[in-house]
């Protein structure tokens, strides 16, 4: 089976990541992955390529304003993901971010391909998802929370698919020795407890509820929050 991944990010993100490696597991016997990106980081372009798959690149124009040259991009995307389509005769197109989508959709309905939808993310415009979300076979979220944001809790065509990482493993190859020599490089070395962010800085990834936590635990300290007793309401 050949399996289109459209993905339109201009940089390496979790999204991108997590394509990454689910084309690097895939089983190559019985699907051969091409992938469709912007091509904007050429580094995301070898990932790519290093876990098997076939790279097409395409500018993924913005569509933020609503102007005829916006449209021309928009139809000049759908034109050449459908000669993709049809030249690299594929089975399934899988849209991977909310640009892809919009432009992959259209393409696999004019091009007659199964469709289905990879939903990692909160940013997708909900009106147009509605619209849209006819033409999917599938539409798959990473969390519950994705799913029900979208109104698929009780959609049998949405389902839940957490995305599998193998960092207990890696964790366990990590000594004593390597924690310490990181926490003296960061100038740590004698700090009781390091609070760490991983993520793009993006407000709904929410990197200021944890500010705003961290400002809390300043406040409270020296008092006992988790006791129930008489500081722990105060605090």
């Amino acid at each position: 089976m050949r399996l289109l991944f459209l993905d339109h990010t201009p940089f390496v993100g979790g999204a991108e990541l997590a394509l990454v490696r689910h084309i690097k597991y895939l089983d190559k016997k019985r699907f051969a992955p091409v992938v469709v990106c912007s091509g904007t980081v050429p580094d995301l372009v070898r990932q790519f390529e290093e876990a098997g798959a076939k790279v097409l690149v395409i500018p993924f124009e913005k569509f933020k304003e609503l102007s005829s040259r916006v449209v021309g991009r928009f139809v000049k995307g759908v034109w050449e993901v459908w000669g993709i389509l049809r030249k690299e005769k594929i089975d399934l197109a899988v849209t991977n971010t909310e640009r892809a989508m919009y432009v992959g959709t259209l393409a696999a309905v004019l091009a007659h391909k199964k469709l289905i939808w990879w939903v990692r993310d909160f940013e997708y415009n909900r009106f147009l998802f509605r619209f849209l979300k006819i033409f999917p076979r599938k539409i798959i979220c990473v969390s519950g929370a994705i799913r029900e944001y979208y109104g698929g809790q009780n959609d049998p065509k949405f389902a839940v698919v957490y995305v599998g990482s193998d960092f207990g493993e890696k964790l366990k190859k990590v000594s004593l020795e390597d924690v310490l020599r990181v926490r003296e490089e960061l100038g740590l070395l004698g700090a009781d407890l390091i609070v760490g962010f991983v993520g793009r800085l993006v407000g709904w990834k929410a990197p200021q509820v944890l500010v705003k936590g961290i400002k809390g635990i300043k406040r409270c300290k020296g008092c006992d929050c988790g006791d129930g007793g008489e500081a722990g309401r105060k605090c």
